[in-house]
């Protein structure tokens, strides 16, 4: 293990905070697969 620690003691995530991470990185996916396929789509 390394060296370094946090300054103070981390705290669990909370099911919600996990929930509202996962919508968000869903999103991301969303919105950028659907970009890739609008800018090929505008290539042909």
């Amino acid at each position: 293990s390394s060296g370094v620690k946090p300054r103070y003691e981390l705290k669990p995530i909370r099911t919600i905070d996990r929930l509202a991470m996962a919508a968000a990185l869903l999103a991301v996916f969303a919105i950028h697969g659907y970009g890739v396929l609008w800018a090929s789509a505008q290539l042909i």
